[in-house]
């Protein structure tokens, strides 16, 4: 299993407890996460959408920022290494809905591996995924209410196993 890279553009990891520090000492709390994954490139593909319409923008699985949205990660180590944990948010302002499921190769979803956020809900159940199922091929759907409402997949990749022993949080920050 190959260990996520770090982030060169991260601080060192002696200014991040610095910096921790300092907020815990303020009355803060912390969030630790790792870096980022591997680039787009080697797990992200175009896809069409539901409603047949031209192809759904390629963007990183994990950090898509284009004219129509801004959707961030944070990885978290869990004790489980054999499973994968995402959980989708959405900042007060995103009301629509939006989806995140996870499916096997031939699009169908995992046996209750999907939620939704809509007005005031802005969290997700935690979906899980084990070694196995990622090792077939397990893909991450990121969905959302476009033209009348019409709920319409987006963005997908398909996720690696190097991502095992990690809750992924998502935060879709920006929808137009």
């Amino acid at each position: 299993m190959s260990a996520i890279p770090r982030n060169p553009a991260a601080p060192p990891g002696w200014a991040c407890l610095i910096a921790g520090a300092a907020v815990l000492a303020a009355g803060g709390a912390l969030c630790a996460s790792v870096a980022r994954p591997a680039p787009a490139s080697a797990h992200t593909r175009v896809v069409a959408s539901a409603v047949g319409a031209a192809p759904i923008p390629e963007a990183d699985l994990y950090d898509v920022r284009n004219q129509e949205d801004v959707v961030t990660a944070v990885f978290t180590p869990i004790p489980q290494a054999d499973q994968i944990q995402f959980v989708l948010h959405t900042v007060p302002g995103v009301t629509w809905w939006k989806e995140i499921r996870l499916v096997d190769g031939s699009r169908k979803t995992l046996a209750d591996q999907a939620d939704f956020t809509q007005d005031a809900k802005h969290h997700t159940k935690v979906l899980t995924v084990g070694r196995s199922a990622v090792r077939k091929g397990v893909f991450v759907i990121y969905a959302k209410a476009k033209e009348l409402g019409a709920h319409t997949d987006r963005y997908e990749g398909k996720v690696p196993v190097a991502h095992l022993g990690h809750r992924v949080d998502i935060t879709w920050q920006k929808d137009t």
